[in-house]
């Protein structure tokens, strides 16, 4: 899997645009529309995040010159994303702060809240992606200085099964006798750490995935990752199916056939015909937007759907009419931003994507 050559960066405009698409597929699982048809398919939309962003990151890792540039690199990348993280952070504030309840039981006990979501869970709806972003990329970027990306993949293979056997698979160990030890120890670590579910640990093998591809691995034709594709999407449907039956969920974060899935997407992608489009960094912008922001929207119609309408429609025909609302108050919300950001007092709106 470690690469003898150097690749360049490969259809970035197409993965702008993928990124927009994804952006939305989360706004789609927290609105729950269509729940259950578009599962799990919508949960491809994280693991392609973390594999696009640790992708370009370790492709210009790639390109610096030593050790010293690959350092900078790195530390451009992680203040980048902790400039997100913080503004996103106080914008919010107002709001989360009465959602999350964070001092309900004191004044101390919400700053250690705030402070153990901010490295181990979130503090607004998406942050615990940008932390994982951050967190996982330094790890991997140290270790992969002396550890080779073959034993990083079975590393982050493994994790990736305890971590869905966590989320997606615990119903079917809760009464098998052997497992209790195990289970014990998952919940011993989550009252230290939180659930690896939405934590760093869950961002680590696709991250691992993500500089396997810099690197030039992965290498897929297009008809073999087609086929790859197609035969690991009907094993995904299958899993979900028989997990659905035997434990009576369908929508959880982590599947085992969700890697197949994404990585041969993922290396079909970075194979097509480069492509160029007029508004891609404006793309680029707006899925940065919409991931960050849905979320405290969301909170804002349901609330508002709760107090005028109550149980009075369909579970499916107000799945639909909060996916709508949320991505149409984004959508105006990031052009707002677009022109807002070029104005002198208001150029700070930048750190917003």
């Amino acid at each position: 899997m470690d690469a003898n050559t150097i690749e360049k960066p490969k259809n970035n405009d197409l993965l702008d645009l993928v990124k927009l698409i994804l952006a939305f597929m989360v706004v789609a699982i927290h609105s729950g529309l269509l729940d259950p048809a578009l599962y799990p398919w919508l949960r491809l939309a994280v693991p392609l995040f973390f594999i696009i962003s640790s992708y370009l990151f370790f492709l210009r890792v790639n390109n610096c010159k030593d050790g010293h540039e690959k350092l900078i690199a790195l530390k451009n990348f992680v203040l980048r994303n902790l400039k997100l993280y913080a503004f996103w952070f106080i914008v919010l504030f107002p709001l989360n702060i009465f959602t999350r309840g964070w001092f309900e039981y004191g004044f101390w006990n919400g700053i250690i809240s705030i402070v153990r979501g901010f490295f181990l869970a979130s503090t607004f709806v998406a942050s615990w992606f940008i932390m994982a972003l951050i967190i996982g990329t330094v790890i991997i970027f140290f270790a992969s200085k002396k550890i080779n990306n073959t034993v990083l993949f079975i590393f982050g293979a493994v994790l990736y099964v305890l971590i869905a056997m966590r989320s997606s698979y615990i119903y079917l160990f809760l009464d098998i006798e052997c497992l209790k030890d195990f289970l014990i120890g998952v919940k011993s670590y989550e009252n230290i750490m939180n659930g690896p579910i939405n934590s760093f640990p869950a961002g680590i093998f696709w991250i691992i995935c993500g500089k396997i591809f810099a690197d030039g691995g992965f290498k897929l034709k297009i008809k073999t990752g087609s086929i790859l594709l197609g035969i690991s999407a009907a094993l995904l449907l299958t899993e979900w199916v028989l997990l659905y039956n035997f434990t009576g969920y369908y929508n959880k974060d982590f599947y085992i056939m969700l890697a197949p899935c994404a990585i041969a997407l993922f290396g079909i992608l970075i194979q097509l015909k480069p492509i160029s489009l007029k508004y891609a960094k404006e793309m680029r912008k707006m899925s940065v937007i919409v991931y960050a922001s849905h979320g405290a929207v969301l909170s804002i119609v349901q609330k508002t759907l709760n107090v005028t309408v109550g149980s009075y429609i369909p579970d499916t025909l107000e799945s639909i009419i909060k996916f709508v609302v949320i991505s149409g108050a984004c959508i105006v919300g990031t052009f707002l931003v677009f022109y807002l950001e070029k104005k002198k007092y208001t150029k700070w709106l930048k750190y917003s994507h």
